[in-house]
């Protein structure tokens, strides 16, 4: 898929009541939303499927719910710490920090996982705390491995 394809679909669910909520709730931010839930959002993100390339392209993208979906099909396999850090600049908005961190976050199946978490949580950076212990409880879900207690 196309971003603006990606686009089209996430303005085919709009919702005027989750536009209103945003637009309350976030008068002066930069980002514009169609206020879709997250719920519709992982549907449709299904659809789409992982697509690095593009989650990167929709990251950029001045539209709340599109960034979301950018957050929601990305290759954990793909994302780099550096990526990482320059997102976590940016996640002050919405749930943007929340679901790129937690919600089954992408980043929180990367292989430096454990390492992104214990450096955010010891950071004097309020974003990056919230997201690091995000992914701690990401990390503590884990069942086919444990979560290294030396680590913590």
């Amino acid at each position: 898929m196309t971003e603006q394809q990606v686009i089209d679909l996430i303005e085919d669910h709009k919702s005027e009541r989750g536009m209103q909520w945003w637009n309350k709730l976030y008068p002066d931010s930069p980002l514009t939303s169609y206020g879709v839930g997250l719920t519709v959002l992982r549907k449709l993100a299904k659809q789409v499927g992982r697509d690095h390339a593009l989650a990167l392209t929709l990251w950029q993208s001045n539209l709340y719910d599109a960034r979301l979906m950018g957050l929601l099909i990305d290759d954990p396999k793909l994302i780099t710490r550096e990526q990482a850090e320059a997102q976590v600049e940016e996640v002050n908005i919405g749930h943007l920090s929340h679901v790129f961190s937690s919600c089954d976050a992408a980043l929180a199946k990367t292989p430096f996982v454990v390492e992104l978490a214990v450096d955010w949580m010891q950071s004097p950076d309020k974003a990056r705390r919230c997201c690091g212990y995000g992914l701690l409880y990401e990390i503590s879900k884990w069942k086919k491995k444990s979560a290294p207690d030396d680590a913590f």
